[in-house]
């Protein structure tokens, strides 16, 4: 098999750059020291290709991992699998606002705002009601895999892959109208509401924009 490998920066800087849809290269971010890079290699498939290019930026030493040794040891370890999965989601979801439609015309200051929202993944299991109507949102999801719909007495709606739930409702504090509910074992990024709130109220209003139009 093809060796895969995993890193910690232990001193200097990286930079990560995507390629969009729409061509090109884009810069994502900087990797300091103490930061993972590489996760895909133990999360992912094993025919896992990279998601992104990393450069190095000045004099870089790395800790270097074995993908597959890592990866028979976040089988033992339910703990480091979570933090992996953790970081793998930040990376995914810093990648995904450089690159959004919307979310690329923010400043980097903004976007990395928003990114700190991020809390947590959940997994939910079928039939578990993931927002409540009636209810003002205390957090925000976004929807990254299964299947999760909402349905009235004449229609049924469907999520789509990176749809956020509840993000308007959650900064006008707004009751949700409608209960959506995972049909089928589903991921959902989890964010904040308070501080998408607090990004809101401190932001100029082409950012509140950006922010209304995700969902």
């Amino acid at each position: 098999d093809t060796p895969v490998w995993a890193f910690v920066v232990r001193s200097g800087a990286l930079s990560v750059w995507v390629e969009p849809p729409s061509g090109g290269s884009r810069f994502v971010r900087c990797c300091f020291p103490g930061e993972f890079v590489g996760e895909s290699s133990v999360l992912g498939s094993i025919d896992a290709t990279c998601t992104a290019t990393v450069r190095v930026q000045r004099a870089t030493t790395l800790w270097e991992f074995s993908g597959f040794q890592l990866r028979a040891l976040v089988d033992q370890l339910p703990e480091l699998r979570t933090r992996l999965e953790h970081t793998q989601m930040r990376h995914r979801l810093d990648s995904f606002f450089s690159t959004g439609e919307a979310t690329a015309t923010l400043d980097v200051r903004d976007r990395d705002r928003l990114l700190s929202c991020f809390v947590g993944i959940h997994v939910t299991e079928p039939g578990e009601t993931v927002v409540v109507a009636g209810s003002v949102p205390e957090v925000v999801y976004l929807f990254a895999e299964g299947r999760v719909e909402t349905s009235t007495r004449d229609t049924r709606q469907e999520l789509t892959s990176s749809t956020f739930i509840g993000l308007r409702n959650a900064l006008h504090r707004v009751p949700m109208e409608f209960e959506w509910m995972a049909v089928e074992p589903s991921r959902l990024v989890v964010f904040d509401a308070d501080k998408l709130r607090a990004l809101a109220a401190s932001a100029p209003p082409e950012v509140v924009g950006v922010l209304e139009s995700l969902e």
